[in-house]
């Protein structure tokens, strides 16, 4: 693996970052890339660098939202183990019972978990 590094002043959020370099890497024919964050930049160690604009990586990296628990929280939530995601559904299924019998509309799980996303922002 080769390394590069890019510079930037915040710790970038590395999912969002990571799903935003493959289109400007995978010009290299490298297959996979290890992405990492070491205090002061981004860290991207692939098999070979032939043809990556380096220019537009750095940009990539630039424009990478920084690290926030919030975006954690968020991701999170769309990778819960079954047993989480089976105790949010309970809870749903409650709810949407309460919203019955005062007449309004159900929740779908979509629906239900972007109310907890949407709380998230304000927390």
């Amino acid at each position: 693996m080769i390394p590069k590094h890019f510079p930037r002043p915040a710790r970038p959020y590395l999912p969002a970052l990571q799903s935003t370099l493959v289109p400007f890497l995978v010009v290299a024919n490298a297959g996979s890339f290890h992405l990492a964050w070491d205090g002061t930049q981004a860290v991207i160690e692939q098999g070979s660098w032939d043809g990556v604009d380096l220019a537009a990586v750095q940009a990539v990296v630039d424009a990478a939202p920084v690290w926030s628990t919030t975006l954690t929280a968020k991701d999170v939530l769309n990778i819960l183990p079954l047993w989480e995601e089976a105790i949010f559904r309970v809870f749903l299924g409650l709810i949407n019972e309460n919203r019955a019998a005062l007449g309004k509309s159900t929740l779908s799980a979509g629906a239900f978990f972007n109310l907890v996303k949407t709380k998230i922002d304000t927390l």
